[in-house]
């Protein structure tokens, strides 16, 4: 389970404060042009923006990618059911497919491959006779690829759309950015409330940023609801 908001929240403004009040006030006059932290905090602003982007466009291909799988599956389902094949054929099939969503799992997606190869399998022996079913064949043949590219999307998906070394150079630039802020900071009150609220933005946007790569337990059960019901529909149809 995620962390609750407002420790995090808590946790965030103390560490602002206690780096306010364990870090000496260095005072310098002049520093060089280049190391003025406005420039790491508007690299770092820039950095989040793009990461946070990439995270949230990950969460909703994620969503679309389940979506669509569903709606695939169950349309998979109704055409086995309106094909001329054998009964027995029609019902492995149907029950491969619901076998294979309820073996969804979010926290381990490859407990999904053997029941997706048992479906195919079903699926690919089978041989039309008639019109009709070459038709139909078809449409499930091409039903059958697209859930097959759903599921390279849900995996990819469901990994962190931010690589180690990513990670390593957005902290970086936040951390050096505090360090320069800290490093010109005067006695004024308005110099310690600066850098107290700037370092709290920089550890939020951190935080926030780590929320949005990572899916929650909630969050990866109610996909797995989804593709319970899913298995439901179709097995009272």
């Amino acid at each position: 389970m995620r962390f609750l908001f407002l420790p995090r929240l808590l946790i965030i403004f103390l560490i602002g404060y206690g780096l306010l009040n364990l870090v000496p006030i260095f005072s310098f006059e002049k520093i060089p042009t280049i190391a003025n932290p406005l420039y790491g905090l508007i690299l770092f602003i820039f950095l989040s923006g793009f990461l946070i982007n990439e995270a949230m466009r990950r969460n909703k291909t994620l969503y679309v990618s389940v979506a669509l799988e569903l709606s695939r599956t169950r349309r998979m389902a109704h055409i086995v059911e309106n094909m001329n094949a054998h009964a027995s054929w029609k019902k492995t099939v149907r029950e491969a497919v619901i076998l294979y969503l309820q073996s969804n799992d979010f926290t381990d997606d490859k407990k999904s491959d053997a029941s997706f190869h048992v479906m195919t399998h079903e699926i690919y022996a089978f041989e039309p006779k008639t019109e009709k079913d070459r038709i139909l064949f078809e449409e499930l043949l091409c039903l059958t690829r697209e859930v097959s590219f759903q599921r390279q999307e849900l995996v990819h998906s469901l990994s962190s759309p931010i690589s180690p070394y990513t990670w390593t150079v957005f902290l970086f630039v936040g951390l050096i950015s505090i360090f320069l802020l800290f490093l010109i900071r005067d006695n004024s009150l308005l110099a310690s409330l600066y850098t107290y609220f700037v370092t709290i933005m920089v550890f939020l946007i951190g935080d926030l940023l780590l929320q949005l790569t990572q899916l929650s337990t909630s969050q990866k059960e109610a996909y797995q609801n989804m593709y319970a019901e899913n298995a439901k529909r179709i097995e009272q149809e």
